[in-house]
C-alpha cells in the first residue's frame, strides 16, 4: 500500500450520527449542562451560541468512493468517523477496492481513576477492536490519553491506569487479529511525551507497537532496539515519518520531574 486517505482530512464534510468527544469538549467549555445530546442538539446549541458548525452530508460510502476516485489505496479512519458495523463497512470497502488501513481510537485510560470508568472505557475499546477486525482491518492506533489529566490524578497514577488499558487492548487485539499501535502525544500534561516516558511504557506493555511519526522525538524513540513498528506503518514511515532504526538517541536536557 502506498497512500491512505485520513478521514480527518474531510472531517467537516462527513455526516455524523452522534456527537464525538470534540463536540462535547466544546459544549462543556461553552457551559452546556445537558446530558447525552443528539448530534442535531449539538449543532443547534453551537449555532445558537455563535459557532457556525453544521453536520456534513458525506456518507461512509461517499468517503470510500472519494478515496478511490482520488487514487488512494486505503482509508485511515478516526473511530468517531467509523459508525457502520464492521461487516457492512467491509462490503463497501470491497466494492471499491479500498483497504481500511488503520482505525484511530482515543480512549483516555490515563483518567480511569475508578474501576467503573475503566470498564466502560475497556468495553468501548474492545467493541471498536471487534468492529475493526470485522471490517478486515489489521491495524489500530490507540491513544490511551488526552492532553490533560483529570484533577487529582498524578503522572504516576496515570501511568498505571494507561498501561493497564494498553495491556488488555493488545491482548484482545491479538485474539481478533488486530495489531495495537501507539505514538507520542506532545504535551506536558501527561506522561506520554518524552523518550524516557515512552520507553517505560514499551518496557511495561509487551507487543505494543510504535507508529512511524513526524514528532521531533521519533528518531530517538525508534532508535531504541526494543521498540518495533508494525509492517503497515513502516510504509508510512518510509515516506517521511521519521522511522530510522539504528539512529542513536541524542543528548537532551532533562526536564524537572519528567523522564528524559
Amino acid at each position: 500500500m502506498k497512500y491512505s486517505l485520513m478521514s480527518l482530512m474531510v472531517d467537516t464534510e462527513l455526516k455524523l450520527m452522534k456527537p464525538n468527544f470534540i463536540h462535547m469538549s466544546i459544549l462543556k467549555d461553552m457551559g452546556y449542562e445537558g446530558n447525552d445530546p443528539t448530534i442535531d442538539e449539538v449543532f443547534e446549541f453551537l449555532n445558537a451560541h455563535g459557532v457556525p458548525m453544521k453536520n456534513g452530508t458525506m456518507t461512509f460510502e461517499d468517503l470510500v468512493k472519494l478515496a478511490k476516485d482520488c487514487g488512494y489505496d486505503g482509508l485511515d479512519l478516526m473511530s468517531f468517523h467509523f459508525e457502520l458495523p464492521g461487516a457492512e463497512a467491509k462490503e463497501i470497502l470491497d466494492k471499491y477496492g479500498i483497504v481500511l488501513s488503520a482505525v484511530n481510537l482515543i480512549i483516555p485510560f490515563a483518567n480511569a481513576s475508578t474501576e467503573e470508568k475503566y470498564q466502560v472505557m475497556l468495553s468501548r475499546a474492545k467493541a471498536t477492536i471487534d468492529q475493526t477486525s470485522e471490517a478486515g482491518c489489521r491495524n489500530m492506533l490507540l491513544m490511551p490519553t488526552v492532553y490533560a489529566l483529570d484533577e487529582g490524578i498524578t503522572m504516576e497514577q496515570s501511568f498505571h491506569y494507561l498501561t493497564r488499558g494498553l495491556k488488555e487492548c493488545v491482548a484482545y487485539g491479538k485474539s481478533r487479529g488486530v495489531v495495537i499501535n501507539t505514538e507520542t502525544l506532545e504535551t506536558a500534561g501527561v506522561s506520554y511525551c518524552t523518550c524516557g516516558e515512552m520507553k517505560r511504557i514499551f518496557d511495561e506493555v509487551e507487543d505494543l507497537k510504535l507508529t512511524g511519526m513526524c514528532s521531533r522525538y521519533s528518531r530517538e524513540l525508534t532508535g531504541i532496539n526494543m521498540l518495533t513498528v508494525s509492517s503497515f506503518f513502516l510504509v508510512t514511515a518510509q515516506s517521511g515519518s521519521g522511522y530510522a532504526p539504528g539512529f542513536l538517541r541524542k543528548k537532551r536536557q532533562k526536564k524537572p520531574g519528567r523522564l528524559p
